[in-house]
This record gives C-alpha cells, sequence and structure tokens, in this order.
C-alpha cells in the first residue's frame, strides 16, 4: 500500500472465496492501515462498526480482533511510527489478553 500514488489509487474489489470473515479482516486492516499512513492514528472499534453495518455478523472472533490489532501494530511499528520497544511489546501483550470471551461491536455505539 505505501508504494500506491494517491492518484492512481482505484477502489479495490475484495472477494472472499470461503466466507465472509477473512473479507472482513483484509477490508479493516487495510483501512486501518490508510488511516495509520494519512493520520498517524486508527480506530479499531469504528472501523470494525463501519463494516459490521454494511455486512452484518463478519466478526465473531476475538481472535479476529486480534488479528487485526496485532497486524496494524506491526504496520505501525514497520514504518517507524511506534519507536519505543516497549510500548510496542505492551500493545502486543494486551491484544493477547484473554479479558473478552465474546465481542460484539454493536454493544459499544
Amino acid at each position: 500500500m505505501e508504494g500506491m500514488n494517491q492518484k492512481e489509487q482505484k477502489p479495490i474489489l475484495v472477494h472472499g472465496s470461503y466466507g465472509i470473515r477473512r473479507t472482513a479482516i483484509f477490508v479493516i486492516t487495510s483501512l486501518l492501515i490508510r488511516q495509520i499512513t494519512e493520520t498517524h492514528r486508527m480506530s479499531i472499534l469504528n472501523t470494525a462498526i463501519t463494516v459490521c453495518k454494511r455486512r452484518y455478523g463478519v466478526l465473531r472472533l476475538l481472535a479476529d480482533y486480534r488479528l487485526i490489532l496485532q497486524s496494524a501494530l506491526y504496520y505501525a511499528k514497520q514504518c517507524d511510527l511506534i519507536k519505543n520497544e516497549k510500548t510496542f511489546m505492551d500493545a502486543i501483550d494486551v491484544s493477547e489478553c484473554d479479558y473478552m470471551l465474546t465481542f460484539d461491536p454493536f454493544e459499544f455505539q
């Protein structure tokens, strides 16, 4: 995504042949990477809610959110937006916590 010129950027059609869960993970991760690149911030919850409103039930597992969060964190680290290694490792540790057994993004609206 880094190499894409903003002027040449066209919409991407994403179709998952094995279901919508993987497709949603890809789309949300891509949206977060764009947020990080453009603003140096990201909102996983708001992005997930936006996608879930358009395709209900795509994110049902906590593991899905972990994968999205960890992918975004590793991207930010790779782009040198997270400079402190301890901060990065703390964020990764938090992403691996089992404090929630189920997660419904619509509970937070």
